[in-house]
């Protein structure tokens, strides 16, 4: 019989979290709601569609992101792009694609509102001059296969849910992209089970992507919409959990191989992204966010402190620590550095996590050249 230390035992449970996480994305790789999935939908029952992007300084993406969702598949939709008061080219680039095309309308977007963060103001503006059934919210960096819009109201109709979303595939080039983004698919994939969000009514189940959000616009109208989340800077996930409060169908997909996304580009860009919104995950509770801090550097350390242990648990846990990896770099499309260099990127995470913490407490949010005071959501 195996001597286990109490070292052994204490290494043992702090890899618990780890084999949950691997069964987690396991089922999530075979068995998890995917857009990219083609699903029949009632094509003598098509929905308006209306596709909505807010687009602030987005010269560098708006071209590809319409040039992709212009060319959509499904025959009953409409785009259209709010420029939200850009300082660089955006207006100008959206006013020479509308003119080839009828399905593209744009607006100017109205000074924002002492009380609002940006995105939610953009956002109410475009959905009082959208007419679609449905409506589709989605960011001005992100490109899409043709199909895009027609698999999300299949799943609508299928499911006969009131909200949609889709986590997009993240495309990282620079080195810090691939070991620190990615931690973002690491929680999305191994942190709960996606079906979840459909099967279970309390809102503790609620997740959305604001890259992706798809309702019914009587549901979203029924749950105020925008205005509700105004000065919340995870305003997609608070919608979701105001869908899941009003006991509304919400159902979260991988949007891996449909959706495109380059979120950041270097690690200025990722801290700063990341330190506006990464405490939101946790509901903004201090309690929650550090308990997840302490998971991710349980996750960080455990390959290094079980080296200490007796074989049979090295062997078990450098196991689950490599199907876990194995399972995000293939099946999720992460780099292959992840499996040297994972412990670096949760670490970094947790960084950014602590320094998002103490801006949404004691600094000032800043984003696309805005500021937002932390204690009440207004504009600086």
């Amino acid at each position: 019989m195996l001597d286990f230390s109490l070292y052994d035992f204490v290494v043992a449970l702090l890899a618990f979290p780890l084999l949950i996480m691997t069964l987690t994305v396991i089922i999530n790789s075979i068995a998890g709601p995917k857009l990219s999935k083609t699903i029949n939908y009632n094509k003598s029952k098509l929905p308006f569609v209306s596709v909505l992007i807010p687009a602030r300084n987005e010269e560098g993406n708006i071209e590809k992101c319409l040039s992709s969702l212009l060319v959509q598949d499904y025959p009953n939709f409409e785009v259209i792009v709010l420029d939200d008061n850009s300082e660089d080219n955006t207006w100008e680039i959206i006013k020479k694609i509308q003119y080839n095309s009828e399905r593209l309308t744009s607006i100017k977007g109205e000074e924002l509102i002492d009380g609002w963060f940006g995105k939610p103001h953009a956002c109410m503006q475009l959905s009082k001059r959208a007419i679609g059934d449905i409506l589709i919210f989605t960011d001005a960096d992100n490109t899409y296969e043709i199909n895009a819009i027609s698999n999300s109201v299949a799943f609508i109709q299928k499911y006969n849910l009131d909200m949609f979303s889709a986590f997009p595939e993240q495309i990282n080039k620079s080195f810090f992209e691939k070991i620190i983004v990615s931690v973002l698919d690491l929680i999305i994939y191994s942190g709960f089970i996606l079906w979840s969000a459909y099967f279970f009514k309390n809102k503790a189940f609620a997740s959305a992507n604001g890259q992706w959000l798809v309702f019914r616009k009587s549901a979203y109208e029924e749950i105020g919409g925008h205005t509700r989340v105004k000065n919340n800077i995870t305003e997609d996930v608070a919608l979701a959990r105001l869908i899941k409060s009003n006991n509304k169908k919400l159902l979260v997909a991988s949007g891996k191989g449909m959706i495109y996304t380059r979120m950041y580009s270097n690690l200025r860009e990722i801290f700063s992204g990341f330190s506006k919104n990464l405490f939101g995950i946790a509901d903004n509770k201090p309690i929650l966010f550090t308990i997840l801090i302490c998971l991710f550097i349980d996750l960080a350390l455990l390959p290094f402190v079980s080296l200490f242990t007796k074989p049979i648990l090295i062997s078990i846990i450098m196991g689950l620590y490599t199907i876990w990896n194995m399972f995000l770099i293939f099946e999720f499309k992460q780099s292959k550095l992840n499996l040297l260099f994972r412990s670096l990127g949760l670490l970094m995470f947790v960084a950014i996590g602590i320094k998002s913490m103490y801006n949404n407490y004691f600094g000032v949010l800043s984003w696309k050249g805005r500021n937002y005071s932390t204690k009440k959501g207004n504009r600086q």
